[in-house]
């Protein structure tokens, strides 16, 4: 995934979803009302529109970030996520890849709670 990509996922875990029927592709957050153009994201270089993605991975899991090492764990101490610091150049980098790993995984999660039978 690119970052465009990575940034839409991001935005899809905060509760935007995309609307097509402008002439430019936005995501809308309907408890919000907020629009964001899908190509103006900046989770990937602004700390603080990420720390707000931390904080909402916060009210569920543990997440741990030390200098450029992030992990992302659940209550039980379970790991998610474990990046080591040293293949980003900054903290942001390390805490926005950490996250993208973590929402894959969450809707990895609940595609396999969805698809068990009922």
């Amino acid at each position: 995934m690119n970052t465009t990509e990575n940034n839409k996922l991001i935005a899809e875990f905060m509760g935007f979803k995309i609307n097509t029927t402008t002439s430019i592709d936005v995501l809308y957050n309907e408890k919000t009302c907020e629009v964001l153009d899908l190509n103006k994201l900046k989770y990937h270089f602004d700390w603080n529109w990420l720390i707000e993605v931390v904080e909402k991975i916060e009210k569920n899991y543990i997440v741990d970030i030390c200098g450029k090492a992030v992990s992302i764990h659940e209550n039980n101490g379970e790991m998610i996520v474990d990046l080591c610091g040293k293949n980003y150049s900054n903290k942001t980098e390390a805490v926005y890849n950490a996250c993208v790993k973590f929402i894959k995984w969450h809707n990895q999660q609940n595609q396999k709670l969805c698809s068990q039978p009922k």
